[in-house]
């Protein structure tokens, strides 16, 4: 009995000085942070415009259990090196938090942006759809956001957005399904 004891204990003190797994919908609570950084050269708007620079930052807001995956909303976004056209431009988040939906390998995205330069201010809502590496927590989103019509004329009725996001948990791991 004392050698099985032993056992036992020996391999809950090897267990306990595992690393931890970075487990979203698994082990990661509701509340816990969430952050994703561009990881593609690029997150593109058609031809229409492009950012070299793209970071999320929210938090977990339901968990369906392991595998089932769950929610995360992203109550900020920032973008940089953006250019529209051939010049500079301004990219900014609209109708922030963004709620995104994890289903294991895939997911579906919303979000709303407003792209600026000094020729033309146009704003695009909609959903993308992100297939997940878990292994390095990469999200490889495509879809088309749609033209608010507050939008100027010239903007086009839909743009193409692709990119690719690494979607990490508060320890900086990959997020699991």
């Amino acid at each position: 009995m004392r050698t099985i004891r032993k056992a036992l204990l020996a391999a809950a003190a090897v267990l306990a000085l595992a690393p931890a797994s970075a487990s979203a919908f698994t082990g990661i609570s509701v509340g816990a942070p969430v952050s994703a950084s561009l990881s593609s050269a690029t997150i593109a708007f058609g031809s229409f415009a492009s950012c070299t620079g793209a970071n999320f930052g929210g938090s977990i807001t339901t968990n369906a259990g392991a595998g089932s995956g769950g929610t995360f909303s992203f109550a900020t976004a920032t973008f940089g090196g953006c250019s529209m056209l051939g010049s500079a431009a301004t990219v900014t988040a609209e109708s922030l938090p963004w709620s995104w939906s994890h289903y294991g390998t895939y997911g579906t995205a919303n979000l709303s942006v407003k792209l600026v330069n000094p020729a033309f201010s146009c704003r695009y809502t909609g959903s993308l759809g992100f297939n997940y590496t878990a292994t390095s927590g990469a999200m490889a989103y495509a879809g088309s956001l749609v033209r608010i019509p507050v939008s100027g004329p010239l903007c086009p009725l839909t743009v193409a957005v692709s990119g690719t996001q690494r979607l990490l948990d508060g320890a900086a791991l990959p997020v699991q399904p």
